[in-house]
């Protein structure tokens, strides 16, 4: 795999992008691991926390625009988490790697599972969603 940019500081831009969303995300509804994390500086803009959620996006064709994995975690190139990044990657999304501190930092809740991303949700969606609520 390519070799991939790597964020060692809580100042880093792309970092305050990332809290900037979870704490729009906290303000919109409460947090919880296994649903997105509401919306954030830019419309349609998704906090997704851990990598069934990043699985989850990618499958629903939800474009993943950055997703910051555990550089820890990483190491093994074999890992869930790698193969995650190769597909972030192939679908136009820019996988980063981070370290735990920083990732702490970004992540909406209290023990990141190893990967926070940005995906970006278009309003069909929504649409969608309620109709098939509505149907049933």
């Amino acid at each position: 795999m390519e070799r991939m940019e790597r964020i060692t500081s809580r100042q880093n831009a792309i970092v305050k992008r990332f809290r900037d969303l979870a704490r729009a995300s906290r303000a919109a509804a409460p947090v919880g691991r296994g649903a997105p994390h509401g919306t954030g500086g830019h419309a349609g803009e998704i906090l997704l926390d851990g990598a069934h959620l990043v699985q989850e996006a990618l499958a629903c064709d939800v474009p993943v625009e950055l997703a910051a994995f555990s550089d820890r975690q990483m190491e093994n190139v074999l890992s869930p988490l790698a193969r995650l990044a190769k597909d972030v990657r192939k679908r136009g999304g820019r996988p980063i790697l981070v370290t735990d501190q920083v990732l702490a930092a970004i992540s909406p809740v209290q023990h990141p599972a190893g990967v926070v991303a940005i995906g970006r949700a278009r309003a069909t969606d929504v649409r969608v969603v309620f109709a098939a609520a509505h149907d049933n």
